[in-house]
């Protein structure tokens, strides 16, 4: 909870010297959160509360999230201290690297990862598949789109400009145009954001283009993780923590992956047991700091057994603040 994780936040807090937030959104399978712009003002209240520093950290947990959000938090702390760093216990993907992408120091402990950013849209004109007699919407990446195209022109064998326009046809047969134009916008979008970010922390135009074009741009690297190694091999501004706060940030991350259930799949049934009613609470994100301030992301509600079926209603979903005391 974070009256015990507030005595290790201030340990890392007076290890950096710095002023330090801590940021995860869970990705517990069946509760999972993203990066999303309703943390927007909590992060703007913390930062307040802080005034203009030397250096925040940020202690980031994530699997990604909206691209804007993730530029508009970079550009926000950085109009409250000269230096912003980036603390890595494990996964910063998608929108959590973006973030990562922007900070002047990365601290990266032997768990910590990367990931590709490549955004899917969904909009309501995507294609649709049937899951369990329901319709679900496909997202739809110019990843997908460069790896259908690839794959069509090496079976082809030919690159001619009738077959590439033949094959964009039948794309467009079964993906509306403007679902394949919102995926260009978006990775186009992407690209540029990740470059910015790249620039303000002073690196050179020809590392931003390598780390662009591998997080961002290259087809089929979705799933590439990047580790401590590669990310200074880079270019990236990456830092190894010594040992002593190696083991802090390691007791930070266990205690909030067992508080949020990161590692433990939810079901409605499973939660139930033998009961024929259950009310529930999960914290699914979390928003700290040393300062007193700190936000859950919580969902409540109940779970009912009827016959065979189990129904699963949701009453309350949204922010709650966190005391210390």
């Amino acid at each position: 909870m974070y009256q015990d994780r507030l005595s290790l936040l201030k340990n890392i807090e007076n290890r950096r010297r710095s002023r330090v937030i801590l940021y995860v959104s869970g990705d517990r399978p069946g509760l999972e959160t993203k990066i999303q712009e309703d943390v927007y003002d909590y992060f703007a209240e913390i930062l307040e509360q802080f005034g203009d520093v030397n250096r925040i950290s940020l202690i980031l947990y994530s699997r990604g999230g909206d691209t804007l959000t993730a530029w508009a938090l970079v550009n926000l702390i950085k109009q409250y201290c000269k230096r912003f760093e980036v603390i890595l216990p494990a996964r910063a993907f998608g929108a959590g690297t973006l973030i990562t992408l922007g900070a002047d120091r990365i601290v990266m402990a032997k768990q910590a990862a990367l990931g590709c950013i490549d955004t899917s849209v969904n909009t309501p004109l995507n294609p649709t598949a049937d899951e369990q007699s329901q319709p679900r919407t496909l997202p739809v990446s110019m990843e997908t789109i460069n790896g259908y195209l690839d794959f069509a022109l090496s079976q082809i064998g030919e690159h001619e400009p009738n077959i590439l326009k033949d094959l964009i046809l039948r794309l467009s047969e079964q993906v509306h145009p403007l679902v394949l134009g919102k995926a260009y916008q978006s990775a186009s979008q992407v690209q540029a954001i990740a470059a910015r970010l790249l620039e303000s922390s002073g690196l050179e135009d020809n590392k931003i283009e390598s780390i662009v074009s591998l997080l961002c741009a290259e087809p089929g690297s979705h799933d590439y993780v990047v580790h401590r190694s590669e990310a200074t091999a880079m270019g990236l501004p990456v830092e190894k923590p010594h040992e002593s706060m190696y083991s802090d940030i390691k007791a930070l991350y266990t205690d909030v992956a067992g508080e949020l259930g990161l590692n433990q799949p939810w079901h409605p049934a499973t939660e139930l047991e033998d009961q024929e009613y259950q009310r529930f609470s999960y914290k699914r994100c979390l928003l700290e700091s040393t300062a007193g301030k700190a936000w859950s992301f919580l969902t409540e509600g109940e779970i009912v057994r009827h016959d065979q079926n189990v129904q699963e209603n949701r009453t309350f979903e949204g922010w709650r603040p966190e005391s210390a005391d």
